[in-house]
């Protein structure tokens, strides 16, 4: 998940493009996965980290 926080945030890819980088067929699977090991969605994520909310 490191590689997939380091993707997010380059901020320029979707979350689909960034699963499909990191070599998983299924966005809404990444997206579970991320939730359940960083406590918030990936797109949650980006915001709060390239946002600052």
């Amino acid at each position: 998940m490191d590689k997939a926080k380091e993707i997010i945030l380059e901020g320029n890819n979707k979350v689909k493009e960034v699963a499909q980088v990191l070599g998983y067929t299924d966005e809404f699977y990444f997206s579970r996965l991320f939730k359940q090991l960083e406590g918030m969605s990936p797109t949650e994520f980006y915001r709060n980290n390239v946002h600052g909310v």
